[in-house]
């Protein structure tokens, strides 16, 4: 079905490619050219470049079923990307969109009506596993922010269309010298179906959004070991930890440690820890602190990307972010409204582009 949509699609747009094979290297300088890679990014990034490019290949050459790409090429060149990734059982993960718009100021709109297609068409199929799509992105970037938060703002409906906004920073990875016990009230323990319970409900009030549902942290639905087992079984990892720290057994804080290959998301929220704070209390940024270096052991990075929800817990903790990324989740039951509004803003755009083309003639 993949390969039948990627035909049709290339009947009205030719140089428009599902899966279709990229070489890593030129990815790797594209993403350069773009400005997706800059500077910042690169420090962190850069001590693992072998790493991302191996895991580029074997995105893009064995074509796994938990992941796609889409592509706008000439002769054989990128000019725009954007792929997806399941990361949750029944949710994919937009990311990675660049274009060379100094080469074709359409490639970056391409790809993104051919994602959006791609989802209409292929979500109803029950071995696409898709009821959400969801996507992080900082609020200052001005192109995800009119597209995904722009059509949040116009749905109106956090059960449609939601958007959470996390504090990101990275930790040190402690030496085992510097790893402190919780402490004697405190407990670290794997989380409960009565964690995850009042998890669900202290979000719904919080939020009451769509992203412990997209992201299977409802008590019903938090088992991702068969999603595991997928990635495995082709030589990738994906694995995930739930975790609870309790005050005297009352819940203060999940932690979600989340465990992929490096590269998988080049700002690597598929291989970060993602906390949850229940309780906001400054008195316990301490014990969150020993928590998370404790936690840290799972990993082998040296630096860890932490993201804390809400951002305000960051600062009532006394942690300096590094940035905010909000979470965008659309419900796919619901497509009809998204593409309403992605229709529009298209035609807006494609109207801009036409009057400045004719200008330049």
């Amino acid at each position: 079905y993949r390969s039948l949509l990627a035909l049709i699609y290339q009947t009205a747009e030719p140089n428009a490619f599902i899966n279709h094979t990229v070489d890593t290297e030129a990815l790797w300088r594209f993403f350069f050219d773009t400005g997706f890679i800059y500077p910042e990014k690169y420090i962190h990034i850069q001590p693992r470049k072998a790493q991302i490019l191996s895991t580029f290949q074997k995105l893009y050459t064995s074509h796994p079923s938990f992941a796609r790409h889409f592509t706008y090429q000439k002769m054989n060149r990128v000019l725009g990307h954007m792929s997806m990734l399941r990361f949750y059982n029944r949710s994919w993960m937009i990311q990675h969109h660049a274009a060379k718009t100094t080469e074709s100021h359409r490639a970056g709109l391409v790809v993104l009506e051919q994602i959006g297609r791609y989802i209409n068409d292929a979500h109803r199929l029950y071995q696409s596993q898709m009821d959400y799509v969801f996507c992080i992105y900082r609020p200052e970037n001005k192109f995800p922010s009119r597209v995904f938060g722009g059509a949040a703002i116009s749905i109106a409906d956090s059960h449609v269309c939601s958007r959470d906004t996390f504090a990101y920073f990275h930790l040190p990875r402690p030496s085992r010298l510097h790893q402190r016990p919780v402490g004697r009230e405190w407990r670290l323990l794997p989380s409960d179906s009565e964690d995850l319970t009042e998890l669900c409900a202290w979000y719904a009030t919080q939020s009451g959004g769509l992203m412990m549902k997209a992201f299977n942290l409802a008590n019903d639905d938090c088992d991702i070991r068969t999603l595991s087992e997928e990635y495995h079984s082709i030589g990738f990892q994906r694995e995930r930890r739930l975790l609870t720290l309790r005050h005297q057994g009352r819940p203060i804080a999940i932690f979600v440690p989340n465990r992929a290959d490096f590269g998988l998301n080049m700002s690597n929220f598929t291989n970060c820890i993602q906390v949850f704070v229940v309780h906001i209390d400054k008195s316990s940024a301490n014990v969150i602190y020993r928590a998370l270096t404790k936690i840290m052991r799972w990993y082998q990075d040296t630096s860890i990307p932490i993201m804390m929800y809400p951002d305000t817990a960051a600062a009532a903790f006394s942690l300096a972010p590094e940035k905010q990324y909000t979470t965008w989740v659309l419900n796919l039951d619901y497509t009809d409204r998204y593409f309403d509004y992605i229709s529009r803003l298209l035609n807006i755009t494609n109207k801009l582009n036409t009057k400045a083309s004719k200008a330049v003639k």
